[in-house]
Formats: structure tokens, C-alpha cells, sequence
């Protein structure tokens, strides 16, 4: 909690908040995060 900038956070609160979601693909070796994949590869 100390790393989240609050008083941005309550910036949203109007609007309902944020929603940040994330494709993550689980493997016996390390998770794979396709959403931020996918958009590096259109970078």
C-alpha cells in the first residue's frame, strides 16, 4: 500500500474507480503477461 499514490486513486473515484486486468498465462516455470506482450509487439 505505501507504493500506491492515494490521493491520485481518490482522483477516479467518481468515475467509479479504475479497472486494470491483465491476461496472464500460468506455467511451471514463470507467469507470462500476454496483454503487455501484445502490445510491445505493436510498439
Amino acid at each position: 500500500g505505501s507504493d500506491v499514490d492515494w490521493a491520485r486513486v481518490e482522483t477516479f473515484m467518481p468515475c467509479g474507480g479504475i479497472r486494470i486486468e491483465d491476461d496472464v498465462l500460468c506455467t511451471a516455470d514463470d507467469p507470462h503477461n500476454l496483454t503487455r506482450e501484445a502490445f510491445a509487439a505493436l510498439a
